[in-house]
């Protein structure tokens, strides 16, 4: 079991997805901004999420139309919402609609919003955070893990990457960290 809260974000394939499952992880999402490397239409993600079990699905969204945002809701049916930290106000009635809580992604600490559950951040030591802590999930994806020590936080981000072939890939490194924190 992780003693850590952990997301695995921008998974693209039914291997991560069964891998971070596995691990038990709290979170996992599917980006569904047509502008990033790492989108999923909305059908393929739906087919992943049906062989899956245990974690809270995250439809993870860019400065997307909104009613592009509101139909992928109804169809993909997430457990949560994410969105760059300056379109928090302007998902909020969404969010309200469909009772589906926010995170919010932020390059640098910022206001807590209320609203927000959880707010995702590339990894900064402790004290540039001081006492909110509880509300960011570090980002570890981008990051050198090698030299970071996590000890101190509660919550990971880690990101799916592409398959070598269908079905193969190596997870040492993603392997390495989750086992870290397993109790």
């Amino acid at each position: 079991m992780l003693n850590k809260i952990v997301k695995a974000g921008s998974i693209t394939n039914l291997t991560d997805a069964r891998f971070f499952a596995a691990f038990d992880v709290n979170y996992i999402g599917f980006c569904f901004d047509p502008q990033s490397p790492n989108y999923i239409s909305p059908q393929n993600a739906l087919a992943i999420k049906g062989w899956i079990t245990g974690p809270k699905i995250v439809a993870e969204f860019a400065n997307q139309d909104i009613d592009n945002i509101n139909n992928i809701i109804q169809f993909f049916e997430p457990d949560i919402i994410e969105v760059d930290a300056e379109y928090v106000e302007q998902i909020i009635p969404t969010a309200q609609k469909f009772n589906l809580p926010i995170f919010a992604r932020t390059p640098k600490p910022i206001t807590i919003n209320n609203n927000v559950l959880f707010y995702i951040i590339p990894f900064v030591e402790k004290e540039t955070i001081g006492n909110l802590i509880d509300k960011y999930i570090f980002d570890l994806s981008d990051s050198s893990t090698t030299s970071i020590n996590i000890s101190t936080i509660n919550a990971i981000q880690l990101k799916g990457t592409p398959e070598l072939e269908v079905g193969i890939k190596s997870f040492d490194k993603i392997a390495e960290i989750l086992e870290s924190i397993t109790n």
